[in-house]
C-alpha cells in the first residue's frame, strides 16, 4: 500500500505507536540520510528510546525486580511449546481481556469492543514471535539516534498513567528534539489512538502544518 502511494524521492511524514515508534528510532540509526532529505517529520506515540528493563507493568517495584530475570527464559520455555501455548491461549480469552484492559487502557470504562479488538491484535500474534523479540525490547537503547530525530519537527504523544512505556520515556523523548510538540494526557494509558482518537489525530494534523514548507521544499529539489 505504502509503495503504490509514496515514490522513492517523495517526502513522507513517519508516525509509530509504541514499537513502531522503535522502529522510527532504529531507522534513524541506520539510515540517517533520509531524515530531513526524504523523512520531514515525525509522530512518536507511546514510546520509548531505552531503559525498557527498569519497567515494573504497574507491579510493585519488588515484584518486578524477582519476576524480570525469570521472563526471557520462561518465555523461551513458552516459544518452544508454541502449538500448546497457542491452546491455553485461546482457552484463556477472557482472562486475557481482563488482563489487557487493565494494563493497556486507563479508561475502567472503556468500550469492550475496543478491549476485544486490541486483544485480537494481540493474540493474533505467535508466541514464539513474542519469545524472540522480547529480550531486544528489553535492550532497546535508541538514545544515540535523537539527534538524527532532532533533524526534524516532531510529535510526542504519552499517556500519564502509561504502564508499558511511561510518560517519562516521551519527555525523555522531547527534552531531546527542539522542534517537538510534547502532548501529555493525563488520563491516557499505553493506547492513545484508541482511548483518545481525536487527541492523536488533532496533534498528527498540527504537525502536517508544521512540516508543510519542508515537504514543498523537498518537492521542489526532486521536481
Amino acid at each position: 500500500m505504502l509503495a503504490a502511494t509514496v515514490g522513492p524521492d517523495d517526502p513522507v511524514v513517519l508516525a509509530g505507536h509504541s514499537m513502531g515508534g522503535m522502529s522510527i528510532m532504529s531507522l534513524a540509526e541506520r539510515r540517517p540520510e533520509l531524515f530531513a532529505r526524504q523523512v520531514v517529520g515525525i509522530a512518536l506515540v507511546n514510546t520509548s528510546c531505552g531503559n525498557m528493563a527498569e519497567l515494573t507493568l504497574g507491579l510493585p517495584m519488588v515484584v518486578a525486580k524477582a519476576v524480570r530475570p525469570l521472563a526471557p527464559g520462561a518465555l523461551r520455555g513458552l516459544g518452544q511449546r508454541a502449538a500448546l501455548v497457542e491452546r491455553a491461549r485461546g482457552l484463556g480469552a477472557d482472562l486475557a481481556f481482563v488482563v489487557t484492559r487493565k494494563v493497556a487502557f486507563a479508561d475502567r470504562h472503556v468500550s469492550p469492543s475496543v478491549v476485544a479488538f486490541l486483544d485480537d491484535m494481540i493474540r493474533d500474534t505467535p508466541i514464539d514471535v513474542i519469545a524472540e523479540f522480547y529480550p531486544s525490547l528489553m535492550g532497546h537503547d535508541k538514545s544515540g539516534a535523537l539527534g538524527v530525530l532532532a533533524k526534524v519537527p516532531a510529535l510526542v504523544l504519552v499517556g500519564g498513567r502509561d504502564k508499558l512505556t511511561p510518560a517519562a520515556h516521551g519527555r525523555r523523548i522531547a527534552e531531546a528534539l527542539p522542534d517537538a510538540e510534547l502532548v501529555e494526557v493525563e488520563d491516557a494509558g499505553h493506547v492513545l489512538p484508541l482511548e483518545y482518537p481525536g487527541v492523536v489525530t488533532g496533534g498528527l494534523r498540527r504537525l502536517l502544518g508544521r512540516v508543510r514548507p519542508e515537504i514543498d521544499d523537498v518537492e521542489e529539489r526532486t521536481a
